[in-house]
């Protein structure tokens, strides 16, 4: 996931674009939206993993914790009130860019009830390296008709198509030697030494023209023919035979119909080959909207000495499950990830998730040696809530690198659907934590995504986080251009929406905060003399 746009959805009554970075925090003022990009990044997961693509429900694997329980509590209400009910996603997944519309799915209700569900109104998929797409739009009643281009069936990429590919890396190699010599160019006095820079720099520059004379011609090459085939075909309901209305099953019988009835005229035929084409492009479309996301709430942990089996309550509860499923051994990398932040949390120096009776489990603490040689731990709970609360953090970003450790087996057709990338949301993470852990949280997920590949949305109100976040850009040494800082910030006002917090080489935001956020401790003291 690179970018997320909602329209209409909860606080987005007008369009709210992100860009999503490896390590992407939101702050700002309450009520400003924030929860609302979190929430609809839920709502698609469980769309994906849905088995009714044509309907938007809310009642997937991820509705403890979005909890909206409707479409009309999914809708911004001041737009609903208005008569605008049409919800629309766009997002850029993998190679491709989608685009869902969904309107209220009209039932017999009472006007005391609720409309519970949303109705594909349109579904529309490009892919990112060559433009070539996909459409499926509802016409009325139970039929719908698809749209497809020839290209997006073939889908193999020309010989054109990979030049303008590494034309493209190799000019933002080029890009950021210039960008770097020009620094050096500032910093040095040596006569000679500038002379040199300002001849490389001279010539790199030249070879970034050429590139883009190149890249011109080859984009011309690659405009798209004026009789370039697109397929049309209509489906009803009745045609899926009583099967589930996912999006690749739906695809496959449509076009294979179309294909037979137009054998022709357009050249296909019910052989082995297009029953393979039509599986990979089906399986294409449904990796395109699929997409995992784990999601932490600010009440992660509970006070409690046991934790309960089939509870829901607390993230604990879920994640306590999956390790039951699939433990992370102690000598593995998750294992080892794991222990060594528990010791710089001061949490202890191990763990063990120890189950009881079948019913429900306890989480014990070694806090030395000692205490493991005479098997003498105590209960998570002793250590406080704070302790709670970050190891909550711990064992779901270990989780997930024991997933990606024993993903290292060769993929299968699942993985490739639902996605390989772990993204985890974390709102609050500085909960019940001092100032100084609330700055080791920045390295925590620093360490995550640069040793693991890990990627976060955190949800924060914490200065020390942003502040920390700070001294990792300065830290780079003008060795990464902007593009490649992991970190992005993104400031929820209530009146402008949110806006992005670039980064300057030095650490420094080139963009202000809203009121009341870093400038509120300078206030306070300001008041206090």
């Amino acid at each position: 996931m690179k970018r997320i746009k909602i329209t209409n959805f909860r606080k987005a009554k007008e369009p709210c674009e992100i860009e999503l970075g490896p390590i992407t925090f939101f702050t700002g003022q309450n009520n400003s939206g924030k929860s609302t990009v979190l929430k609809s990044l839920m709502v698609l997961s469980d769309y994906g993993k849905s088995d009714n693509h044509l309907e938007l429900t809310f009642r997937g694997e991820n509705k403890w914790n979005h909890k909206i329980d409707c479409y009309q509590n999914a809708s911004n209400w001041d737009n609903f009130k208005q008569g605008m009910h049409e919800i629309e996603f766009s997002f850029d997944n993998r190679d491709f860019q989608t685009t869902l519309k969904f309107r209220p799915l009209i039932q017999t209700l009472k006007k005391t009830e609720k409309i519970q569900s949303g109705l594909l109104e349109s579904i529309s998929i490009t892919r990112i390296s060559d433009g070539s797409w996909f459409k499926m739009e509802h016409l009325e009643e139970d039929k719908f008709q698809i749209h497809v281009e020839e290209r997006f069936i073939e889908s193999r990429k020309t010989d054109t198509s990979r030049e303008i590919e590494n034309l493209e890396i190799y000019k933002s190699k080029i890009e950021r030697r210039i960008e770097s010599g020009e620094k050096r160019l500032l910093d040095t006095k040596e006569t000679r030494t500038q002379i040199r820079l300002k001849e490389d720099i001279a010539k790199q520059k030249q070879t970034i023209k050429d590139i883009n004379i190149s890249l011109k011609e080859l984009h011309g090459e690659m405009q798209v023919d004026k009789d370039i085939l697109v397929f049309s075909p209509i489906f009803e309901m009745k045609d899926l035979r009583d099967g589930l209305p996912v999006i690749d099953r739906i695809i496959r019988m449509s076009l294979m119909k179309y294909f037979r009835e137009n054998e022709k005229q357009i050249g296909y035929s019910n052989d082995r080959n297009i029953n393979f084409t039509l599986m990979r492009v089906s399986d294409t479309i449904t990796g395109a909207i699929n997409f995992t996301v784990d999601h932490l709430s600010p009440h992660r942990n509970s006070q409690t000495r046991l934790y309960i089996n089939d509870e829901h309550t607390n993230d604990i509860y879920d994640l306590i499950s999956k390790h039951a499923q699939n433990p992370i051994k102690k000598t593995s990398r998750a294992g080892k990830f794991l222990k060594d932040w528990m010791v710089k949390f001061d949490i202890g120096i191990d763990y063990n998730i120890k189950p009881v009776e079948g019913i429900a489990s306890m989480i014990h603490i070694y806090e030395s040696e000692e205490d493991k040689k005479n098997e003498t731990p105590i209960n998570l709970v002793d250590k406080g809530f704070g302790a709670g609360q970050i190891f909550t953090i711990l064992l779901c970003i270990a989780l997930k690198i024991n997933d990606k450790e024993n993903g290292k087996r060769p993929m299968t057709r699942e993985r490739f659907l639902l996605g390989k990338e772990a993204i985890i949301m974390i709102e609050e993470p500085e909960t019940n934590l001092h100032p100084a852990l609330q700055s080791e949280l920045a390295e925590l997920f620093f360490d995550a995504y640069d040793n693991y590949g890990i990627r976060f949305i955190i949800e924060t109100h914490s200065e020390y986080i942003l502040r920390k976040s700070q001294l990792f850009v300065k830290s780079f040494n003008s060795e990464k251009s902007e593009n490649e800082i992991p970190f992005k910030v993104y400031y929820f006002d209530k009146d402008k929406g949110p806006y992005q917090m670039r980064y300057n080489s030095d650490g420094s935001f080139k963009d202000e905060f809203g009121k009341g956020f870093f400038d509120e401790s300078s206030r306070l003291i300001f008041d206090l003399y």
